[in-house]
């Protein structure tokens, strides 16, 4: 699967890579307390985008769960990804 947003930059992992576009991290409590930097969690959360053809046990649109060192930071047409091994991901959330 290639990352395609409207008509735009096309991006294609290799292997056993996957690109995950990143949630942001909470920076206040639902009381509006601000979070410090010191107490966010060192997991993080996202979206695979797109998937090298050796990953088998991702798919696209799955929200995954990944450590905050995981993967390359990659900037394509202004927007950021992480591009990672599929190794990388702890595991993906299912509704």
């Amino acid at each position: 699967m290639e990352i395609e947003e409207k008509g735009r930059v096309k991006f294609k992992p290799l292997h056993n890579k996957v690109v995950v576009r990143v949630n942001k991290p909470e920076e206040t409590t639902s009381g509006g307390l601000i979070i410090p930097q010191s107490s966010k969690a060192s997991t993080l959360s996202g979206v695979v985008v797109a998937k090298g053809f050796d990953v088998s046990q991702l798919n696209i649109d799955n929200r995954v769960i990944f450590g905050s060192n995981s993967g390359i930071e990659l900037v394509l047409d202004g927007e950021k990804y992480l591009l990672m091994e599929d190794l990388d991901v702890f595991g993906f959330v299912t509704m």
